[in-house]
């Protein structure tokens, strides 16, 4: 299994967010020893939602079938439709927003480069759509009706094969993995275009351009104000209606995510903390702590450990 995922699996933010609320326990099927797959169906609410705006270390594909939320990838936000993909990148932020109490479903998928390595060049090719995508870009996959009819079919089917018993299941389930790759790369080199709530908010997009360009040096709210031109009470209730969460808390996760990139290439945790655009140690210390339920210093230990 991907380290990684491994650790994530095991953290103890994940482990509380699974099993603390009744209505969002699921379970986590490995694939092979190559991916997680799970099905998770919630009644969401405000108070339950958990797919706010976060990061992690290995490729995450969302597949709704329904729910009442948008989605938010770098400085792109989507409406979710049912039965469309979702793609995103190690370290690239990206979640959604509850627009309204509803049943949020959708099968999520966690994995890395090497989940098709055993079919060389050809298995590679099948992730070509994943990989060859600059961040924030590409993300959301909204194929035909009948293409998405046909695409949660196989994931469905996957499902049955991991939790029915049959004897070979996770060979099977990877069976309709293979048709459920080949045909969302189908799909991307012809998508059905969508429009992006930004479209509709012209500043919205150009603050969350700005964030991801200046993320490190913009040392306040002010000055993304005054790059759009508005005021800052304005922008700031205006951010958390349309993005789900403070400016401030979605610039200090574009911090703390660039931070963990850091990490893990091996800088020190002082290098990461001014490059991430933080004056001031221990504060940096404080704020990756309440993101990742760890220290920097113990994010890096523990990651260097599992990749081992």
């Amino acid at each position: 299994m991907n380290p990684y995922i491994s650790a994530y699996l095991n953290s103890e933010g994940y482990r509380e967010k699974k099993y603390t609320d009744e209505q969002s326990n699921w379970e986590d099927f490995p694939l092979l020893d190559r991916m997680i797959f799970s099905r998770r169906d919630v009644y969401a609410t405000k108070e339950n939602f958990e797919d706010l705006i976060h990061s992690h270390e290995f490729y995450e594909l969302i597949f709704y079938i329904e729910g009442e939320l948008s989605l938010i990838s770098e400085n792109k936000l989507y409406p979710a439709a049912a039965n469309s993909a979702f793609i995103s990148s190690p370290n690239e932020l990206h979640g959604g927003r509850l627009l309204a109490p509803s049943l949020y479903s959708r099968y999520v998928l966690w994995f890395d480069e090497s989940i098709f390595e055993d079919l060389g060049k050809a298995g590679y090719g099948l992730l070509d759509f994943v990989r060859n995508r600059n961040s924030g870009e590409n993300n959301f996959i909204l194929s035909s009706e009948e293409n998405r009819h046909k695409l949660r079919s196989y994931l469905d089917h996957m499902q049955d094969a991991l939790t029915t018993g049959h004897p070979r299941g996770e060979i099977l389930a990877y069976s309709y993995l293979l048709r459920f790759f080949i045909l969302l790369g189908e799909c991307a080199a012809n998508p059905v275009t969508i429009p992006s709530f930004t479209d509709d908010v012209p500043f919205l997009s150009k603050v969350l351009a700005y964030i991801d360009q200046n993320f490190a040096t913009i040392h306040s709210i002010d000055e993304i104000a005054d790059h759009v031109h508005l005021s800052n009470e304005y922008l700031s209730r205006s951010f958390t209606r349309h993005v789900g969460i403070p400016i401030s808390n979605y610039l200090r996760k574009k911090r703390i995510s660039y931070s963990k990139e850091l990490l893990l290439a091996g800088v020190s945790v002082t290098e990461a903390c001014y490059s991430a655009g933080y004056n001031n140690l221990s504060h940096f210390i404080k704020c990756f702590r309440e993101n990742t339920g760890m220290t920097p210093a113990k994010y890096a230990k523990s990651m260097v450990r599992e990749s081992r």
